[in-house]
């Protein structure tokens, strides 16, 4: 059985490092490597604030900058956590998919989705369609992808947990796919992807299957406490986001992270909102991912 993986998304830009923004997240991604995380992610929005975010914050354009942060990396796989597959025309995006391939000189996965924030949408002048019709541009930019697709090829991902289309869609044509949800929820969807796989003659086994997770982590409850407050200031709703998210102490972190990996989940993209900080970083790969391998 292969070891567990872990990536590091950047989700949250903190207004006060605007301007060197790029800056900083260079440094985090060599921080990753540094530590031996398996892959740095870039998230696919056009506005940051609520929900997506808990402030309203300036976003990185996602594929410009994954080509600053492959420029400089020298082995730490990069990618899209997910690219919406109605921001960019397809055909074009496989054109910088395939340029970043060489540029990162193969370190490259793709992840794609159907895009769910319709506020985004609108401000940009971009027609947001029914859950359906987003559904099927992503099959479309999954199929041109595919056939333009460069060599060495770059595994392609598709983010989204719905049991109908898009499971369906991972079966029949993505590498692996990024899941939501609780340990439960996490081994149900998978199950359901089994069973996909199974019924097209697909090898289930050699698919990545990702959970993605907020990751809030103190050496203290206090700490942790401390943390938490800042993101989410109404307590009310902690229950709900200890659920679906790795939150704690180490040995606490330790102990959602196996729960995880045990509902089948081999890799494991995490969100830290105290990323540019770091010290979350040498807490996390040393006292959770180490034990874990």
């Amino acid at each position: 059985m292969e070891p567990t993986k872990f990536g590091v998304q950047f989700r949250n830009f903190p207004r006060e490092y605007d301007g060197k923004i790029l800056d900083h997240m260079i440094e985090v991604a060599t921080k990753c490597e540094d530590l031996g995380f398996d892959s740095i992610w870039m998230i696919d929005h056009l506005e940051m604030c609520p929900p997506i975010s808990y402030e309203s914050q300036p976003i990185p354009e996602c594929w410009s900058t994954l080509s600053a942060l492959a420029s400089a990396t020298h082995k730490i796989t990069i990618g899209s956590l997910v690219s919406c597959s109605l921001f960019r025309n397809p055909s074009y995006l496989s054109a910088i998919c395939n340029t970043l391939s060489k540029i990162s000189h193969d370190r490259l996965i793709v992840g794609i989705g159907s895009g769910w924030f319709d506020q985004e949408f609108h401000a940009y002048g971009i027609h947001y369609p029914s859950p359906g019709e987003r559904v099927a541009a992503t099959r479309n930019t999954l199929e041109i992808l595919r056939k333009r697709i460069a060599r060495p090829s770059y595994p392609i991902w598709i983010g989204g947990s719905g049991e109908g289309a898009t499971l369906k869609l991972v079966a029949k044509a993505a590498d692996g796919c990024s899941l939501f949800g609780d340990p439960d929820t996490v081994k149900r969807k998978l199950k359901i992807l089994e069973s996909y796989c199974a019924l097209i003659g697909r090898g289930f086994a050699e698919m990545t299957k990702s959970k993605h997770s907020n990751v809030v982590i103190g050496t203290t409850t206090s700490e942790v406490s401390s943390k938490l407050s800042k993101i989410i200031p109404d307590k009310s709703i902690w229950n709900n986001f200890f659920l679906n998210n790795i939150v704690g102490t180490p040995t606490q972190c330790l102990e959602q992270a196996e729960k995880y990996v045990a509902s089948g989940a081999n890799y494991l993209t995490l969100t830290f909102p105290d990323l540019f900080e770091m010290n979350c970083l040498d807490i996390f790969s040393n006292e959770v991912i180490e034990q874990i391998h």
